[in-house]
């Protein structure tokens, strides 16, 4: 089930959707952080006026909220099928594309519940396959049949580390048709 170099359908889509994300996340968290500098170098000439502090605050958290909702809109209507998954490999996030593919709504699909779309005799390897992948703390490349029709998925998943570069702090998998 697992195999040892990456898929070169998903290596393709992964490397677009990283153009993506850098394109659309990167840069903007870029200019968010420069904001933010701003704001702190704003704050630090008005120090003591509290109309001052509370401005430039409102101000980043909109930021941030605005960003939060570009990225969201972004990875929901790509057409790369994405999942995010938390640290213990529960699934919290697929788009349309990922939800279309598994043929699950997002409620079906969350937690382990997109494992009901893999082929029941797939199942049980994969399972084994991704709790071992979660406790190395490392990538994972394997394929499988899909319960309602014939056809295969190969998928990638990998860890998203923490701010510090720790312990993966939970999964994104990229999902392709094969």
């Amino acid at each position: 089930m697992g195999v040892d170099s990456p898929i070169p359908e998903i290596v393709t889509a992964s490397a677009a959707a990283g153009v993506l994300v850098w394109r659309r996340i990167v840069v903007p968290t870029m200019k968010l952080l420069a904001r933010v500098n701003e704001m702190a170098e704003y704050y630090d000439r008005h120090r003591g006026r509290p109309d001052a502090t509370t401005e430039a605050l409102a101000t980043v958290m909109d930021s941030v909220a605005m960003i939060a909702r570009r990225q969201r809109a972004y990875l929901m209507e790509s057409r790369v099928a994405m999942a995010e998954f938390d640290a213990a490999g529960l699934l919290n996030f697929a788009n349309r594309a990922c939800l279309t593919l598994l043929d699950r709504s997002a409620e079906d699909a969350a937690g382990t519940g997109w494992l009901a779309s893999v082929h029941y005799s797939d199942r049980e390897s994969l399972s084994a396959e991704w709790a071992a992948a979660i406790a190395g703390k490392r990538s994972l490349d394997f394929s499988f049949a899909l319960a309602a029709d014939a056809g295969k998925v190969d998928c990638r998943m990998a860890p998203m580390l923490g701010a510090r570069g720790e312990a993966p702090i939970g999964w994104f998998g990229f999902f392709n048709r094969a």
